[in-house]
């Protein structure tokens, strides 16, 4: 017999239950109370009793807790640091927490791992209970305290006492002895004589929920200016927090300008989720017409450093459209053709690339034939090229580029033309000079986390177009082994697509189907459609192979999809698996001619792999009447 919340029995029911002890004397009877520590009850002095002190778990105990709950063999370190940040070791706080982060997708399991994590900026719903809890411990503080503490959680940490005094303008004695009283009274820990901490993460969440909306804007006001005024020439370094706080005080154009400077230190710093999204924002919120075009330019320079590895930016063409409707009304035009360059990336990086090509052209023409203006415009478009699948096309601009640029003497975009150059070198065929361009490319790399994860993709491009197909899923492994480390989740994305992309070339369609699964949850969780399209394509022709009949219509879609969208690679791609899924169930007529329509497609491209495998089915089909109808390879 169980009792939860024993703390608020009456004294009537326990006597009862003691006197049902006492008759039940000779029966194999359990009684169970759980309640508050201190709770005390009439059947304490019982020979039998037992008391069990719940205590908070501990770090080895709430990562196994994460663990069952997820349904992972192992919790990242990262997870487990935050969940412990904002439960402690409290099983049920610990538990909710987890269940927000997979309810908002901020976490992806598939295959008993976790493969991804969005824990930045995570607002997570708090139990109900919890929250009158805390409110009601507030609302008996004091007035004086009861002001500190808003202060404190709108202020968030790390929190210091100085910067708490010139927020709330009261002499630091009266607000150390507020904060006394705030950490007799538990809401805060604190660490020597300034520096102090909530006692839970949970604390500054509900206070805040509580406060009255200009009453907070008051608050994030004076944050921010004290944030300001304490950093003095380190202001850099706070840049983000002082943006959010302007940003919640609606001072939208100071706002914007630390929230570039913010965008800055995170690109620096090789964070480009976070960047992407604090430069947008400086786009985002102010009057443009009130910057400088220069001003925009690098603004919108870095956005495209940092959303080319992020590719991720939903409001991207938006967003750029801003920019440039100012830049092209009051620039010269070094300034515009950079812009619409830099856009034009931006829209590539996103998948968007007709609309791409169109800015790229539009650089053209205001280019001209200024040499200098032209390069960055060639070298862009090739690029796109690259990301379609066009390796001919972008073949073609490479070598128009390199009439006017000495990769010997002019170091500026010396690396981005050898990676494009590796590539299209590798997709028509030429794997010697391919080598070569990644031979080079790798002279000049700086070791650091995303030059790793760029060099093992690129070898991995260059072993799988050259049919080594063993050393390409080889380094496509290594590469998202690099990209979980470095945190770059579209890099980690791309390469389990390419590692189960050439698990399927070998044959090994179970470790296929695992990388192709895992690749999947992440587009779905991060909405990268065009790779989970292709991903879907795959995993169709997998279960074709098995014997599921909708395989040749799920392939059929995708291919559609990618047609519209002029995604190359991808039509290409799923051609291939249609055409070789066909071949497999016997329809010789059927797979032949889709084979003599990919040859066409592929060669037009530029993609020898594509063209030698249409060869060698056709050469095959070819001692085959039309009618035969093939056994399955």
């Amino acid at each position: 017999f169980v009792w939860d919340v024993a703390q608020c029995m009456d004294e009537a029911s326990f006597e009862f239950l003691l006197g049902a002890h006492e008759r039940l004397r000779n029966t194999r009877t359990v009684f169970v109370f759980a309640g508050r520590a201190g709770f005390t009850h009439a059947l304490e002095p019982l020979s039998r009793h037992t008391g069990i002190e719940l205590s908070d778990l501990a770090p080895s105990d709430s990562e196994r807790l994460m663990a069952l709950r997820l349904a992972v063999d192992a919790v990242p370190d990262e997870l487990v640091s935050f969940v412990r940040a904002r439960a402690g070791g409290h099983p049920l706080f610990i538990e909710e927490v987890l269940k927000a982060l997979l309810d908002a997708h901020a976490v992806t399991v598939a295959e008993r791992r976790v493969v991804s994590m969005r824990l930045v900026g995570q607002e997570l719903a708090l139990p109900k209970t919890l929250r009158g809890l805390v409110a009601s411990r507030v609302t008996r503080l004091s007035p004086q305290v009861r002001g500190v503490l808003h202060g404190m959680c709108v202020l968030g940490e790390p929190l210091d006492a100085e910067i708490l005094s010139t927020m709330l303008e009261q002499p630091i004695v009266q607000i150390d002895r507020a904060l006394n009283e705030l950490a007799s009274q538990r809401f805060v820990v604190r660490d020597g004589a300034i520096h102090l901490q909530f006692a839970s993460p949970l604390i500054p969440e509900i206070v805040t929920d509580t406060l009255p909306a200009e009453r907070a804007q008051g608050l994030h006001a004076r944050a921010g200016s004290a944030l300001i005024a304490s950093a003095g020439e380190r202001v850099r370094n706070e840049a983000s927090r002082i943006a959010l706080h302007l940003y919640q005080a609606g001072e939208r154009e100071s706002a914007a300008t630390y929230f570039a400077m913010s965008g800055q230190r995170a690109l620096e710093a090789r964070q480009f989720d976070a960047a992407t999204q604090d430069l947008a924002r400086a786009i985002a919120l102010p009057n443009l017409s009130e910057r400088t075009p220069e001003e925009l330019a690098r603004w919108l320079s870095r956005l495209s450093a940092a959303v080319r590895v992020s590719r991720s930016l939903p409001e991207a063409n938006d967003l750029c459209t801003r920019v440039l409707v100012e830049v092209d009304a009051k620039a010269n035009a070094d300034v515009r053709v950079l812009c619409h360059v830099d856009t034009g990336h931006i829209l590539a990086a996103t998948h968007q690339f007709e609309l791409a090509n169109t800015h790229f052209q539009t650089a053209e023409k205001i280019a001209g034939d200024e040499r200098e203006l032209l390069m960055p415009v060639l070298l862009a478009s090739a690029e796109l090229s690259i990301r379609q699948g066009d390796f001919s096309r972008a073949h073609q601009l490479l070598e128009r580029l390199q009439s006017f640029f000495d990769l010997d003497r002019d170091r500026r975009d010396r690396h981005k033309i050898l990676v494009n150059l590796a590539q299209a070198h590798a997709a028509t065929g030429d794997r010697a000079r391919a080598l070569s361009a990644l031979e080079m490319v790798e002279q000049q790399a700086i070791v650091e986390p995303t030059s790793i994860v760029e060099l093992e993709k690129l070898h991995g491009l260059i072993d799988y177009f050259s049919r080594d197909f063993h050393g390409a899923a080889t380094r496509f492994e290594r590469a998202v082994d690099a990209a979980r480390t470095a945190e770059l989740q579209y890099e980690t994305t791309v390469n389990l697509h390419n590692l189960g992309d050439a698990l399927v070339r070998l044959g090994d369609y179970p470790k296929a189907f695992g990388a192709l699964q895992q690749s999947l949850a992440l587009c779905n969780d991060l909405g990268y459609e065009r790779l989970g399209s292709i991903n879907r394509m795959f995993l169709a022709y997998l279960d074709g192979i098995a014997g599921a009949e909708n395989a040749e219509a799920l392939l059929r879609q995708g291919i559609g999809y990618a047609r519209h969208h002029d995604f190359i690679w991808d039509v290409v791609s799923g051609q291939l698996l249609l055409a070789q899924l066909l071949l497999h169930r016997g329809q010789a007529k059927s797979a032949r001619e889709e084979f003599l329509r990919l040859r066409d497609v592929a060669d037009r491209a530029g993609n020898r792999l594509v063209v030698t495998d249409c060869e060698r089915a056709l050469s095959t089909l070819a001692m085959e009447p039309d009618d035969t109808v093939l056994d399955p390879v």
